[in-house]
């Protein structure tokens, strides 16, 4: 299930829904549409406070518009490229973000020291990276350090370039919710 955060065109309040064959279904509509009320399927804070119930629920409803033939009214059905998509988790208490690829991390060193050093510096700082990379590159140890949680942007928006920065890496990034275990053993997920 594509679970996403998005804006209508001309609407102020954010809605939650799932994307299916690029048609956004809010879970407002679905609900409306079967007669039913779920403050699980709210938005994404609710949906993530109850789950795994709360994904059964979002699954029934889909299933339901599914075996309706899809039989809803276009206000109903939003095309992917008429809505805006916002962070999926708009304001997630913590960000924590993890140096799992040791190479990465060495390649990000050795470009910033290109970017900000010039030669001869750059070669001794260049060989002190190389060196320690080797040294460590079999460490099973994770690395890791704490994130700006407040500077979660969503699908084509414009981040700005801090005037304190020379030099950007950009990279893909996976998102792990993560959840109280307890919970979820609970109610047997896991």
């Amino acid at each position: 299930m594509k679970l996403l955060n998005f804006l209508v065109p001309d609407e102020a309040n954010p809605q939650f829904g799932v994307v299916i064959n690029r048609t956004v279904l809010s879970f407002t509509a679905l609900q409306r549409r079967f007669e039913c009320n779920f403050p699980e399927l709210d938005d994404i804070d609710a949906y993530l406070e109850a789950f795994p119930r709360s994904e059964n629920i979002a699954r029934d409803l889909v299933e339901k518009a599914h075996n309706k033939d899809w039989d809803l009214v276009p206000e109903e059905r939003l095309p992917l490229a008429k809505v805006k998509i916002l962070p999926p988790v708009p304001r997630p208490p913590a960000l924590i973000d993890f140096a799992h690829a040791p190479q990465h991390m060495l390649n990000s060193g050795l470009t910033l020291v290109k970017h900000e050093k010039s030669w001869p510096v750059s070669a001794v700082i260049g060989a002190i990276i190389r060196r320690d990379y080797s040294k460590n590159r079999h460490s099973a140890d994770f690395k890791c350090y704490k994130g700006n949680h407040n500077a979660i942007i969503g699908d084509g928006d414009t981040t700005s370039w801090p005037s304190f920065t020379s030099y950007l890496d950009v990279e893909a990034e996976l998102w792990v919710v993560v959840g109280q275990s307890s919970k979820m053993s609970e109610e047997g997920r896991f």
